[in-house]
């Protein structure tokens, strides 16, 4: 299968994350963490939020694929298993999301890669949907 970059786009990360996530579902989102908890990846049913650098740590990268371009050096995965989407599809990006992924219904596996500095921030974040380099989407402006 051939992987194709959908999107990219290199921003602050206003959150100190980014989403991947079926908007308008609040089902789908990871439960909120313990105050003082905030966990390198969190997951719901239909979303994944990957912890990155904050805005002070400089710019985040990312990026989103259908198909699979691999893991290698220096890129790492930290999440590799089923989202769901009912009827909405994906919504990618920080605080606005940025990108929308056009999805049936159904389930889709998703990964989720980190690429990080020299600190072991993570300064890079891509999503891949390893089986599906048929999706398409589009940008969103807000």
């Amino acid at each position: 299968m051939q992987a194709r970059l959908l999107f990219r786009q290199v921003g602050v990360a206003h959150t100190c994350h980014m989403t991947l996530n079926e908007p308008g579902n609040p089902d789908a989102m990871p439960p909120y963490p313990e105050i003082g908890e905030d966990p390198p990846v969190r997951v719901g049913p239909g979303a994944v939020m990957v912890q990155t650098r904050c805005p002070d740590g400089g710019d985040v990268e990312l990026e989103i694929w259908a198909g699979d371009p691999g893991v290698e050096a220096p890129w790492e995965s930290v999440f590799d298993d089923q989202l769901e989407t009912t009827s909405n599809g994906f919504s990618v990006g920080d605080v606005s999301y940025d990108f929308y992924i056009d999805a049936p219904s159904g389930r889709y596996r998703v990964r989720a890669d980190t690429r990080r500095d020299r600190r072991s921030q993570v300064q890079a974040v891509r999503f891949v949907f390893p089986n599906n380099p048929e999706l398409s989407g589009r940008e969103v402006s807000c």
